[in-house]
C-alpha cells in the first residue's frame, strides 16, 4: 500500500468518524435541547488526536527504501479524485440549500452558526468523496494495486 492509499484510508476513517461526531452534537443540540458533556468532547478530541498521531506515522512509514514518494499514476489518480470531490461539493451544496428551503421555507430563517456547521460538515463528506474515490480507482488497478 502506498502513501496516497494510506492516507486515503486515514481520511475516509477521519471523515467519518466526524461526520460521525456531527451527527451526535447535533441530534444533542437540536433533538434533545442539551449541550453534550465535557467528558463526551474530551473523549472525542482524544479519538481524533489519537487519530491525527497515527494517521502522520502511518503516512510517512515506508514499506521499503526503494519507493518512490509517487509516480505518474499516482497523480493522475490524485487529479480523478480532486475533479470527483469537486463535482460533490456542488452537489452537496445544491441539496444543502433545497433542504433548508423544505424545512424552513422560503422566508425561515435559520442561525446564522450553522451555516459554518453546514459548510464544515459538506468538507467532511467531500474528504471522503475524495478518499472513496482514490481507493476506487486504485482497487481498479493492477495486481499489486500499487
Amino acid at each position: 500500500m502506498n502513501k496516497t492509499q494510506k492516507g486515503a484510508w486515514f481520511n475516509l476513517l477521519g471523515s467519518l468518524l466526524t461526520i460521525l461526531t456531527f451527527g451526535i452534537v447535533g441530534f444533542m443540540l437540536f433533538g434533545v435541547n442539551k449541550f453534550p458533556n465535557k467528558t463526551l468532547m474530551l473523549a472525542v478530541l482524544a479519538v481524533f488526536f489519537l487519530l491525527a498521531g497515527a494517521t502522520i506515522y502511518y503516512v510517512r512509514k515506508k514499506q521499503s527504501p526503494e519507493e518512490p514518494e509517487s509516480d505518474e499514476r499516482d497523480k493522475l489518480i490524485q487529479r480523478n479524485a480532486v475533479i470527483a470531490a469537486f463535482v460533490s461539493v456542488w452537489v452537496l451544496l445544491f441539496i444543502a440549500n433545497i433542504s433548508l428551503q423544505l424545512c424552513f421555507g422560503a422566508a425561515g430563517l435559520i442561525p446564522v452558526w450553522s451555516l459554518a456547521i453546514i459548510n464544515v460538515a459538506i468538507l467532511y463528506v467531500v474528504l471522503g468523496v475524495y478518499s472513496v474515490a482514490v481507493l476506487v480507482q486504485y482497487g481498479k488497478g493492477g495486481h499489486g494495486n500499487e
